[in-house]
């Protein structure tokens, strides 16, 4: 019980301390921007009235549950938060890479194809969770433009494989520097140490959903 009580406690003194931050932090999500001023100080209020719950025996109880729903709403928060950074990064990468002739399709296309190289047009559906018919135009699109080759698959010759051309490894290369640079922006306000244990956590995350989802790196 003592360590719940600190939990929360110190969830709610770290956010008093760096009030301005945190507020920030919820202004920066539009799903709860119209709520942030009220949310701010409402969260660490929450949590002190939850550890004060936790510490008196007669309402230890009423602690319990709302400590209980407290969690549950910060795993909800934590998804959220987790969607919200991937979208993000997506939206300022699509705006860097519009220069180069790139959509979103077209540049996960090129990603897909570069880190599977002689993958079918059915496999390639499947990874972009798209049709055949969808896939199959994109890459009729991507051939007429160069970027794409097809070539018959050795022991069945009804299956072509899909390989990136000449050209289109050099818009890889340069599309991926800007994916480094974006990625290096979005973590400028992080330390070192704290980029290091941001990629470690994440890095653990990924493999623990990989194996849930039977899925490969």
């Amino acid at each position: 019980m003592a360590v719940f009580i600190c939990l929360f406690t110190y969830a709610a003194l770290s956010k008093l301390f760096g009030f301005r931050m945190f507020e920030f932090t919820l202004c920066s999500s539009p799903l709860i921007n119209p709520f942030s001023s009220i949310l701010a100080w409402a969260l660490p209020a929450i949590e002190l009235i939850t550890a004060i719950l936790l510490f008196l025996p007669s309402t230890r109880l009423a602690g319990l549950y709302l400590s209980f729903a407290l969690m549950v709403l910060f795993t909800g928060y934590i998804g959220y938060m987790l969607s919200d950074v991937a979208r993000l990064i997506r939206t300022v990468f699509d705006r860097r890479v519009r220069d180069m002739g790139l959509t979103r399709a077209q540049w996960l296309v090129l990603t897909r194809v570069y880190r599977r190289p002689g993958v079918s047009q059915t496999e390639l559906a499947e990874m972009l969770e798209i049709d055949r018919a969808s896939a199959g135009r994109m890459v009729d699109r991507m051939e007429k433009n160069g970027w794409l080759e097809r070539r018959p698959d050795n022991g069945d010759r009804r299956i072509n494989r899909l390989h990136l051309t000449m050209d289109a490894r050099k818009v890889h290369a340069a599309m991926w520097a800007i994916a480094e640079s974006t990625v290096d922006d979005a973590l400028s306000p992080l330390s070192a140490d704290e980029r290091a244990q941001y990629a470690e956590l994440t890095a653990r995350v990924k493999g623990r959903l990989q194996a849930l989802a039977g899925a490969t790196p």
